[in-house]
């Protein structure tokens, strides 16, 4: 289907419908056309074909384009014929030009891929030419230049798969494959290019083209029986095979099958359409080609011919003809399955190994002699040496010339010398800039040998006199200076400079090189140093102490006007210090200079600069630059000088204490790798680095024979000893590879074991410093340790930085130390959890960040070295550790080693990483050739010993690398990877597991700080690595344990870990939020908040109804919360979750099933909870006038208003989404009485038919919602519809008489609500008036008795009446609260005026309200006090009122509300709370005295009112006058002391005359109410708890003894003469003999004793519980302490584990005491026990036990009589009394009688220095 001729266009033709029709229905006719076409349809010659014809009329004038642009133009439209024509003539010529090669790139840049559009057509099958055909080669004709193009140019394209089988026809031709053209790229080999691929995209990739379709023709009967007639006579037929071909072929299994002569009937078998390249069958000799071969060996043959088929072979024949050339009617029950172009190409698919190998090509040695001399390298580099050398010799000559002139007076004056004032010839400044210039480059090019020895000693002269003459002048600055002195030091500034420029040409010709001992004259270095200490210490150091305010402020302006001559001073000194720190590595320099160069640089570092620039003279960053060259010379100092690191350490260490507190924490140092450290860090951790390099021996000694040769009398220097080494070579390391392993680790152990013992010093010094000091002492250390552990962490990814693992390794040893010692205190503890924290966190950081860079290595297209890498660090991440490749040659170490070096010109300063890299490599080939002893193979024992020589070698000398070998450039990512492998395998980072287990176990020790503080370590490590919550973590169950932890400390720190931990994984929030919900009711405010805001975030991030609706129902309870800042966040969060999301108003379909879902979940929350009060206070509070967003809010209100009456008539339901009628209506009672105004009449005439049933309904709930809806809402409705209200009416009022008592008070309301709409008061009256009759003629058979009946009626007459009652309360609080608005808003400014004080109320108003307040307060009181209900309710509400009006005296109401702060009801115990507070805080003085009186009327109001006369409600245990204490923490300390004493002292009694006639005493159950109270108090501060704690054990002392001594008279009849004769029963020993009554004793008596010792037994209980929760010292030592704690205002910490359920139980059991006489008995023997022996007060190893001061902290011991150091189990005796057992006291075997007086004071002395011996670091 192609033209013979060649065609310009791009384009296919389509395979229409007809083509493929026409070949069905002829299938023999094959014209001529179609045999010769070799290219694709035109436009005109396709479109009659296309589905064009049938949208337009055909026209072939304008021919569409395909795609977006136009077809790709023709080669000879971009450039014109005459150029075109020239290009062809170059072509032809054998040389070819610039302009050719040119045009040729820009053509190929035209048909770059990206630049050509790509069209997708279906393809037509090829068809095949005959076999005579010709066909003409694509090539033929096209011009030489265009023919260049196309043999030049590789086009990258994707050929569509077409369906290459061939097809048989009946006429019985066989068309043969037709041979493919070859691409252009197969034509003309290129360069192989090096293209990042990975092998196993590659793979992926090859196998999804393979696609295929198989189609299975199901014959029918006649087939088949056509078939088997057609087989059977043609078995001995041959198949022809097809000759070999001498290129590739795109054929089709189907041309490789049997082909029968007659085909009547198409035998319908499996047909795979396999398009696969087929290679050339060359293996196949020609003589096994026959023509035909029998058909029963045509499997055999095409399973041979398969065999060289590429990639796969069909197992199944092809059909030997098309399915499309069978009739339709055949083809009825075909399956087809095609199976599209198998593509697979051999060389797009590659092995890709399970380990990669290292890139073998990385790392080749040099040739001999590849490096040679400076000069000889190559001829650029002789020639930029001899131009140099001719300037440097020119230019000296012009200096000695001049001198020359000068010093022979034929010239006054020269650009090069001057005269000084001591007439001296030397060089000008410019003399000195260009001798500077030319010198250092001489030197670093290699020339500097060649300048003569004379010239250099006549430059050093001339340098000496500007020395000289700076050396004598006075330039010091002083604070006292003005202007006209500081303009007089300001001309000394040029000759100052001189001198600085002198100093520096002299030093530069000795760091030359020169063997010439002339050059070192140790009087010339000993002048610049001393002209350079002079500048320092007159000038640098007292310029930058100077400030822009203060004494100095006049000092700095003067200087400010010569700033920048001053700023060209600061730069020639900073250029001269670090010349002398190149000096130092250059010569040997004398001790003295040595350490005034060091004494200078320590000074410079630890200088006080100022803080900002505005207040420096020459800027804070010069001066910093002036320190850092300070830390280079530290640093050479340091390398150069091992005998003296350990003192310039400490010098370092200890100038720490001077550091400027604002130095502290400036991170001037700026990394390479971006980001900034202290100066200090980066000193400290290059010295460490420094000092694990090898000091250069050849320098040294070539410096020593300098240095000695200045000595003419000196006796010559001995030679060094070098070590000799017994390897030399490669091949002898690998032989002898022990011995080259063991030479290296004696070289390699020795440095880096001082490299370590100096890092060690470092830390130690400033850890031991740190635990001493505090963040916010005097000392720095603590603070410095937090900065250079952060300083460390930053730089421990950092290749130049290698020492900052060490470092960070040591401080992790330290900190475990301090974790796990049991005696260290808790900031010690806290101190190292936080930097384990750090830690941890950081190597979490470089853990991710390995495993984000290897798989963007090993996924993307990278090098052969990065996947290695990436392979090798995942290897490495999964836990194995392959020393062997990490130590290799070409390793990790050697690309950090060759990445380093390559920036050494850049950064001299990488030497010391360089070196620190090197020595640690060499340390670590002893363990991993250890490592491999037990393996056989001989290969990696020589590759240790060849590595270890090498390690050696580059130890020794420095320059040994890069002389011998040759390395491939390292990229900064391959570098950075390697150096994260080695940090992975460190100790430091493979400690990451054991850190996670100290923060683990740190969470539940016994020191609450401890656990917060481990807590919040954890957080640090979450953020960087969230995978340790996943699997089964131990961390989540700690966490959740610590959230119920008893310090609030801990739990807040718990709940903030877990709300990371929901962010970072939200699969744990159904595990976590029900914890969170716990935490609403926690006992601190802060933790409450915090889980309040954490639930939140929950509730909006989930859709789970259930889990809303806890979190919604969490939150609506905590609007009763004690704390204000509590109630106004619990309400804030309602309005955000529930009414904030539906401000938008919206009217589609999603925004109201989002509203309907909302009500439903609202719905769902009143029904599972008992919020429907709280519900009421929360839309009250959101709907008010004051809201903010009030009408927002009601608008939404409306909307769920509205919504919800849709539900009104839903049956009950399991389905929480379907929502029932009943709970819907119970809502909208909730929103009735917080706003009417939200219902519109319509919605209330909904609710008639329930009205109607009320009487007969029996579903209370739903009819008093309904009731309340309509006693809310009516008052609202119009008197226009006065009908309906009547019939309202009319309803209700029968109902009167048959409704409950819940019912019936809203009944009445609504009746006198609509009675007064409609101004028809008479039937309330009559229902009001027969009730009172009816009561009345109760009254009157009262005598003869109440049956029943009479009994339900007068219970009915009394709702009523009460009803009645309660509505005059209502009229009562509604006039209370409208004039207590009106009063508000009447006068806004009133409270600004001064009124009468003597006056009660100013108005007329007011004189009605307090006339009627006075009258009635006590009703009000009395009603409000005597139930809980509803009545109750209303009278606190009018109290309420007259307190905030100020209408009585505040102790009128203060009592009541204090009783009633006790009520179980929590909406009035919660307003008498808010109105107690306001009057708290304003007549404080005036309540404190009405306190006592209060808690007497508490425990009244619940004895007789609540019915339980406890002091403290259980689950959890909480104090029922914990609101009053509340309010008390706002007074002042000694108010609450004051408060506390008058409860303690009302427990006081008289033992004779205490009543016990009641089976519980009153004043004995009023002191177990007042002690349980005092047991749960949450105590402000510990001074108010030792107030209650020694006031109650002073309580026990004085009435105890006289009861305890009275029981042991009369009860057990004990005297004092029987002290011999009775001894106690000793252990295990039962008494012999029961207690018995005597006979002497009164009942009476016996009682009243037991009552006392109740009272006091339970007082000490509470004492021992306080001491016991709060972890309180015993008595008799606190007695001791010769004052108080050392911090009373701290808050008491709760000791872990202690509860209050033993407390409980043993009061309840105390309690019981006069249930029984034998109980009396028990309880009067114990508490005798009880005062004889002190049983907390233990002797032998628990006296050494630490006791806990007030703040939970250690304390030391207190020194003890010598009776209480007796081992005994048992505890001491109170007093020598005879106990009540009638035995006689037995002594103890190693006692001794108590000696009489005060213990010597040297007992106590010795004790308390040994305590502080022990505290000691």
């Amino acid at each position: 289907m192609a033209h013979p001729q060649p065609f310009p266009r791009n384009g296919v033709s389509p395979h229409d419908a007809q083509h493929q029709q026409h070949q069905q229905q002829f299938p023999g006719v094959q014209s001529h056309e179609r045999q010769l076409r070799t290219r694709p349809f035109t436009l005109e010659e396709a479109l009659p074909y296309t589905p064009f014809t049938s949208v337009f009329p055909f026209d072939s004038g304008n021919n569409p384009t395909i795609g977006a642009g136009s077809f790709a133009p023709s080669l000879a439209n971009l450039v014109s014929r005459d150029d075109f024509d020239a290009l062809n003539h170059e072509v032809e010529n054998p040389h070819q030009s610039k302009r050719l090669d040119n045009s040729l790139e820009y053509i190929q840049n035209l048909l770059k891929p990206e630049k050509i559009t790509k069209f997708e057509f279906k393809t037509a099958p090829k068809t095949i030419t005959a076999p005579n055909s010709s066909i003409k080669s694509l090539t033929e004709g096209l011009s030489p230049f265009a023919k260049m193009v196309y043999d030049g140019t590789s086009i990258v394209f994707g050929y569509p798969s077409i369906d290459t089988s061939t097809k048989q026809p009946s006429n019985g031709l066989t068309m043969t494959p037709m041979a493919t053209k070859r691409s252009p790229n197969q034509r003309k080999p290129d360069t192989p290019k090096v293209v990042k691929h990975n092998p196993a995209a590659t793979n992926t990739q090859a196998i999804a083209n393979n696609k295929s379709r198989i189609e299975i023709h199901i014959p029918s009967q006649r087939q088949r029986e056509a078939a088997s007639d057609m087989l059977a006579s043609q078995l001995k037929s041959t198949i022809p095979l097809p000759t070999a071909q001498s290129q590739p072929q795109t054929v089709s299994l189907a041309d490789l099958m049997v082909k029968p002569k007659v085909t009547p009937v198409p035998v319908p078998v499996l047909k795979v359409e396999q398009r696969s390249t087929i290679q050339p069958l060359k293996s196949i000799p020609k003589a096994s080609q026959p023509t035909t071969a029998p058909s029963g060996t045509a499997s055999a043959s095409i399973q041979e011919i398969e065999k060289h088929v590429t990639p796969q072979r069909s197992s199944v024949a092809p059909s030997q003809d098309s399915p499309s050339s069978a009739p339709s009617s055949q083809r009825q029950a075909e399956i087809r399955i095609e199976l599209p172009k198998a593509t697979f190409n051999r060389e797009e698919f590659a092995v890709v190994p399970d380990s990669p190998d290292a890139p073998a090509d990385l790392s080749t040695k040099r040739d001999q002699g590849a490096i040679e001399g400076p000069l000889t390298a190559d001829l650029n580099q002789r020639e930029r040496a001899n131009i140099l050398f001719a300037e440097l010799r020119r230019c000296l000559q012009e200096i000695f010339i001049a001198e020359d002139q000068l010093s022979s007076q034929q010239v006054h004056s020269s650009p090069f010398i001057y005269v000084t004032v001591d007439q001296e010839l030397t060089m000008t400044s410019s003399a000195h800039d260009k001798a500077q210039r030319l010198l250092k480059r001489a030197i670093e090019i290699g020339c500097f040998g060649q300048i003569p020895f004379d010239g250099l000693i006549r430059v050093q002269n001339l340098s000496e006199g500007a020395l000289k003459y700076a050396d004598s002048l006075d330039f010091k600055i002083n604070e006292d200076w003005g202007e006209t002195e500081v303009s007089l030091w300001a001309q000394q500034i040029p000759d100052i400079e001189r001198g600085l420029k002198a100093a520096r040409t002299a030093l530069r010709v000795m760091c030359g090189g020169r063997e010439e001992k002339q050059l070192y004259s140790e009087d010339l270095i000993q002048l610049g140093l001393n002209h350079f200490r002079n500048v320092m210490e007159g000038i640098i150091v007292p310029m930058a102490e100077v400030r822009s305010t203060g004494p100095t402020a006049g000092l700095f302006r003067s200087l400010t006007g010569y700033k920048k001559a001053i700023m060209t001073l600061f730069a020639s000194s900073q250029k001269l210090f670090a010349l002398m720190s190149d000096l130092i590595a250059s010569i040997d320099l004398s001790e003295t200079v040595v350490n005034t160069l060091e004494f200078l640089s320590s000074r410079l570092m630890f200088v006080e600069n100022a803080y900002t620039e505005k207040d420096s003279v020459v800027g804070v960053s010069k001066f910093d630059g002036l320190r850092l060259v300070a830390m280079h010379m530290l640093s050479q100092i340091f390398l150069m000088n091992p005998a003296q690191r350990e003192g310039i350490l400490s010098e370092i260490l200890t100038s720490l204490e001077k550091l400027p507190v604002g130095k502290q924490k400036a991170r001037q140092f700026k990394l390479s790798s971006g980001g900034s450290i202290q100066p200090i860090s980066a000193l400290i951790m290059r010295l460490i680095q420094a000092s694990a390099g090898k000091v250069d021996d050849s320098k040294d000694e070539s410096r020593s024979q300098i240095m000695q040769s200045l000595q003419d009398n000196a006796a010559p220097a001995r030679p060094t000893k070098k070590t000799q080494y017994t390897i030399r070579t490669d091949d002898h390391a690998a032989i002898e590879h022990e011995v080259a392993v063991q030479e290296l680790q004696d070289l390699a152990k020795k440095l880096f074991d001082g490299a370590y013992r100096y890092a060690h010093y470092v830390v130690n010094f400033i850890v031991k410093r740190a635990l001493k000091s505090t963040k916010t002492g005097d000392t720095p250390y603590r603070n410095l340790l937090d900065l250079f552990v952060e300083d460390f962490t930053t730089c421990l990814d950092s290749p130049d930085w290698p020492a900052a693992e060490l470092l960070l390794r040591l401080t992790m040893y330290l900190m475990f130390q301090q974790v796990d010692g049991e005696k260290n205190s808790a900031p010690a503890r806290n101190m190292a959890l936080e930097l384990l924290g750090v830690m941890a966190a950081s190597i979490s950081r470089l853990r991710s960040h390995v495993r984000k860079t290897a798989s963007s290595f090993e996924g993307s297209d990278s090098d052969e070295l990065g996947r290695w890498l990436a392979d090798l660090s995942l290897t490495i991440l999964e836990g194995n550790t392959p020393l062997e490749k990490i130590l290799k040659w070409d390793g990790p170490y050697r690309i950090v080693v060759e990445f380093l070096q390559d920036r050494f010109n850049e950064d001299g300063h990488l030497y010391s990483a360089i070196s620190y890299l090197v020595t640690d490599w060499g340390s670590q080939i002893s363990s991993g050739y250890d490592s491999t002893l037990d393996d056989d193979t001989a290969e990696r024992h020589s590759e240790f010993g060849r590595t270890a020589y090498r390690l050696r070698n580059m130890i020794e000398d420095s320059k040994w690398l890069s002389r011998e070998w040759r390395f491939k450039s390292v990229a900064p990512n391959h570098a950075k990877l390697s150096h994260a492998i080695l940090l992975l395998r460190s100790n430091f980072c493979t400690a990451f597991r054991n850190i996670l287990n100290v923060l683990m176990g740190s969470m539940t020790t016994d020191q609450a700080t401890v656990r917060s503080r481990s807590l919040k370590s954890v957080n640090q490590v979450l953020e960087t690595d969230p995978t340790i919550l996943d699997g089964d973590s131990v961390f989540i169950d700690l966490i959740l344990q610590c959230s119920s932890d008893s310090s609030p400390q801990v739990r807040d720190s718990a709940l903030g870990l877990i709300g990371k931990c929901i962010s970072m994984r939200p699969r744990l929030e159904e595990r976590m939020t029900p914890t969170v919900i716990q935490r609403f009711i926690d006992s601190g405010v802060g933790v409450r908040k915090r889980a309040m805001k954490l639930a939140k975030d929950i509730y909006l991030g989930n859709e789970n109804k259930a889990v809303r609706s806890s979190i919604a129902n969490g939150l609506l309870h905590r609007m009763q919360d004690p704390d204000e800042g509590v109630r106004e966040l619990a309400r804030q969060m309602i309005e955000e979750i529930w009414i904030s999301p539906f401000y938008k108003e919206d009217d589609s379909v999603s925004f109201k099933q989002s509203l309907t879902d909302h009500v439903a979940l609202m719905v769902q929350t009143a029904k599972q909870g008992n919020t429907a009060l709280i519900l009421d206070k929360v839309f009250q509070t959101i709907l008010a006038p004051e809201s903010r967003m009030c009408e927002a809010n009601t608008r939404v209100c409306t909307k769920l208003v509205a919504n919800m009456f849709d539900l009104v008539d839903n049956p009950e339901s399991n389905d929480p989404s379907a929502p029932s009628g009943k709970d819907a209506l119970q809502v909208l009672m909730i929103f009735a009485k917080a706003d009417p105004k939200l219902f519109t009449f319509e919605q209330i005439r909904l609710l008639k038919p329930h009205i109607a049933s009320v009487s007969t309904s029996e579903d209370l709930v739903v009819s008093r919602a309904v009731v309340v809806i309509y006693r809310r809402v009516l008052p609202q409705v119009s008197s226009v519809h006065s009908q309906f209200l009547a019939e309202i009416r009319a309803h209700l009022m029968p109902a009167t008489a048959k409704i409950t008592r819940t019912l019936l008070d809203d009944v009445t309301a609504c009746i006198w609500i609509i009675s007064g709409l409609l101004n028809n008061t008479e039937p309330v009256a009559r229902l009001i008036s027969s009730s009172l009759a009816g009561i009345q003629k109760i009254r009157g058979i009262l005598a003869k008795g109440l049956d029943q009946k009479t009994t339900r009626q007068f219970d009915r007459y009394s709702l009523i009446v009460g009803m009645g009652e309660s509505m005059i309360l209502r009229s009562f609080r509604e006039f209370l609260f409208a004039e207590e608005q009106r009063s508000n808003q009447s006068n806004p400014n009133a409270a600004k005026e001064k009124k009468d004080l003597k006056v009660m109320g100013s108005t007329s108003f007011d004189d009605v309200a307090s006339a009627t307040t006075q009258r009635f307060l006590t009703a009000i009181t009395r009603i409000a006090l005597a139930t809980q209900d509803d009545h109750a309710f209303l009278a606190v509400e009018i109290l309420a009122s007259i307190n905030r009006q100020g209408l009585v005296h505040p102790k009128e109401t203060g009592v009541t509300l204090i009783t009633l702060e006790t009520c179980p009801i929590t909406r009035i115990s919660e307003l008498a709370y808010h109105e107690h507070r306001a009057l708290h805080e304003k007549y404080e003085s005036v309540l404190e005295r009405e306190y006592a009186k209060a808690v007497q009327s508490a425990f009244q109001y619940q004895q007789d009112v609540v019915q339980d006369c406890r002091g403290a409600t259980e689950a959890p245990f909480t104090s029922k006058l914990h609101l009053l204490i509340e309010i008390l923490k706002i007074s002042k300390s000694k108010n609450r002391i004051r408060f506390f004493e008058k409860i303690v002292s009302q427990l006081e009694f008289d033992p004779s005359e205490l009543d016990a006639s009641q089976s519980l005493p009153s004043h004995v159950a009023y002191s177990r109410f007042l002690l349980e109270n005092i047991a749960f108090f949450e105590f402000v501060n510990v001074g108010d708890l030792q107030t209650v704690v020694s006031a109650l054990e002073k309580l026990v002392t004085g009435i105890g003894a006289g009861i305890a001594q009275a029981m042991e008279s009369e009860i057990f009849q004990v005297r004092i003469d029987q002290n011999t004769a009775i001894q106690q029963p000793g252990e295990g020993e039962a008494a012999s003999t029961a207690l018995v009554i005597p006979e002497s004793i009164n009942m009476q008596r016996l009682r009243q004793l037991t009552a006392g010792s109740m009272i006091l037994s339970a007082v000490w209980e509470v004492r021992t519980f306080l001491r016991r929760l709060y972890g309180l010292n015993s008595s008799r030592r606190e007695a001791k302490n010769k004052g108080p704690p050392k911090d009373l205002t701290k808050p008491p910490v709760k000791v872990q584990g202690v509860t209050g359920d033993k407390f409980w139980d043993d009061i309840a059991f105390i309690m019981s005491g006069l249930d029984m006489p034998d109980r009396m008995l028990q309880q009067c023997k114990a508490f005798v026990d009880l005062m004889n022996v002190d049983s907390e007060v233990k002797i032998g190893e628990e006296d050494e036990e630490e006791d806990l001061d007030a703040d939970g902290e250690p304390q030391t011991p207190e020194a003890v009589d010598d009776d209480e150091t007796t081992p005994d189990a048992r505890g001491r005796k109170r007093k020598a009394v005879n106990t009540p057992g009638g035995r006689k006291k037995r002594a103890r075997s190693n006692s001794r009688p108590r000696q009489r007086g005060r213990p010597k004071k040297h007992q106590s002395t010795e004790t308390m220095s040994v305590n502080m011996d022990d505290d000691e670091f």
